[in-house]
C-alpha cells in the first residue's frame, strides 16, 4: 500500500476526523445492540457477530 501525499497537519486532520466518526458510529452501535436486545428479550451481544 502506497502512502498517501499528505502534509502532516492534513493527516493529524483525519485521523482526527477519523477518531470522532468511530466514536460516532461505536455509540449508535451500541444504542442499536441495545435496543435489539429490548426486542428479542435477550442478550445485545447476540447482534454483534461482525
Amino acid at each position: 500500500m502506497r502512502a498517501l501525499e499528505l502534509e502532516e497537519g492534513q493527516v493529524l486532520s483525519q485521523i482526527a476526523q477519523l477518531e470522532r466518526k468511530r466514536e460516532e458510529l461505536d455509540t449508535a452501535l451500541a444504542a442499536l445492540r441495545e435496543t435489539h436486545g429490548r426486542m428479542t428479550g435477550g442478550d445485545a451481544r447476540s447482534a454483534s457477530a461482525a
